[in-house]
């Protein structure tokens, strides 16, 4: 965390999203991706709302379905 805020990040303006699969990496929601950047926006915008393990399904979010996906941990 302290590497971060000596380069100029702050937890409140800043998430830093990863994509496992590949490493990349964005600090604003800039993603060749539609989804990930409708994820990364909620993410920061419900970041202290959001509990550990959760998943950001933007389908449910933009109403294109009715109910939420469930992580793969429960099934």
């Amino acid at each position: 965390m302290s590497l971060l805020r000596r380069e100029g990040f702050t937890l409140n303006e800043n998430t830093l999203l990863i994509k496992l699969n590949t490493l990349a990496t964005e600090y604003n929601p800039h993603w060749s991706s539609v989804t990930m950047n409708e994820a990364h926006i909620y993410i920061r915008n419900h970041f202290d709302e959001l509990e550990t393990g959760s998943v950001i399904d933007c389908q449910f979010l933009r109403g294109d379905t009715e109910t939420p996906v469930e992580s793969e941990r429960f099934s």
